[in-house]
């Protein structure tokens, strides 16, 4: 991005801290994105969770009704 660890944030692990907390096991653990809801109280309300899918070979089928996958 243009702004380079400095070799103390290197030789203290920030940017192997920041892969950690940015992975995919990281962020869909999460309390919010296990039960937490986007527009809560709106009509488009949706949990979090589904924005988390492992991308899975056939997995669309748990989570396609047959209407949405013709």
């Amino acid at each position: 991005m243009g702004f380079p660890f400095s070799s103390e944030e290197q030789q203290k692990g920030v940017p192997e801290k920041i892969v950690k907390m940015c992975s995919f096991e990281n962020i869909s653990n999460l309390e919010v994105n296990k039960s937490g809801k986007h527009r809560e109280g709106q009509d488009l309300e949706t949990e979090n969770k589904i924005y988390f899918r492992k991308g899975k070979v056939g997995d669309w089928k748990n989570d396609l009704t047959p209407e949405m996958s013709t």
